[in-house]
């Protein structure tokens, strides 16, 4: 009896080292291949031409994407991978990675990945003087670009709302926020929904021109809203997508969005309402920057 017990815990000793051998050599190889991807990735922005840029991209994009087809890839396993920005759901069943790759003419080129649902798109945006943003819903192929550094989860009779805070160096003087959601359709991703109630009416998704180097705040925050109850106003803590307002810096440069920068006193943002995000007026905001 002795003997048989001695054998069954020999063998499960020998199945527990080997388990820890597999795992932490799979873990060992995955911080080589890291490493190796984010030498790749700092290589981009040390070449001095605009081709070269885009050729250490082109394989740097196909190195990142044979890592992300490990399906036992973990979720935080590229995170911490500088010039790569990573946004996840909560629920890590969506993963989006953007990078960007400046241009001699002050523009940028962008690319990166969704990984959503076990199914992997790639993103490659347009050259930057065809990147006008389009107010309709596009598919994947026609993603305009942008760094997205924040993902917000809301939810409408059942259904998850993914909306997206993006940032474009659109050119040399002007740079644009970017406030989008995101649509997965099985093996589909689309960009856009009729979600943004503006002054301007209902939009697909809201995009803000603004000086370069205006360093607009565009968040997602919890503040306070003014709320008026009959003859009283009191103040309730909501959460909002909080934005600098802008203003001309003189007003000859009314509508020349290479000109505007944020007023530095006044905030508006949008707030999610009924399914919809809804523009809000005079958001008092506690910690501005």
């Amino acid at each position: 009896m002795h003997t048989i017990l001695k054998i069954n815990f020999y063998k499960f000793s020998l199945l527990v080292f080997a388990f820890l051998f597999f795992h932490i050599g799979i873990k060992a190889q995955s911080f080589k291949e890291k490493d190796s991807l984010q030498k790749l990735c700092l290589e981009i922005w040390n070449q001095e031409t605009d081709s070269a840029k885009v050729e250490v991209s082109n394989r740097f994009s196909s190195y990142f994407y044979s890592f992300l087809s490990d399906k036992n890839l973990p979720a935080n396993a590229l995170d911490s991978i500088k010039g790569i920005v990573h946004v996840k759901s909560s629920d890590e069943q969506l993963q989006i990675f953007t990078w960007n790759l400046p241009l001699h003419d002050g523009s940028f080129l962008y690319k990166g990945f969704i990984r959503a649902n076990g199914n992997i798109f790639a993103m490659d945006s347009k050259e930057s003087s065809n990147r006008n943003i389009a107010e309709n819903i596009i598919d994947i192929s026609k993603w305009y670009g942008a760094l997205y550094y924040k993902l917000i989860e809301s939810e409408l009779r059942g259904k998850k709302i993914y909306t997206l805070l993006g940032w474009d160096g659109y050119n040399a003087r002007q740079d644009r926020k970017i406030i989008d959601i995101i649509n997965i359709h099985d093996k589909k991703i689309t960009f856009g929904a009729p979600l943004f109630k503006t002054k301007e009416g209902l939009k697909n998704r809201v995009v803000i021109d603004y000086a370069d180097r205006g360093n607009m705040v565009m968040r997602y925050d919890r503040q306070f809203l003014k709320v008026e109850k009959g003859k009283n106003i009191s103040k309730e803590k909501r959460n909002f997508i909080v934005m600098d307002r802008l203003h001309p810096i003189i007003p000859e440069y009314e509508n020349n969005r290479s000109f505007y920068v944020p007023s530095g006193d006044f905030y508006d943002a949008f707030m999610m309402l009924d399914g919809y995000w809804v523009f809000v007026e005079d958001i008092e905001v506690a910690n501005p920057r």
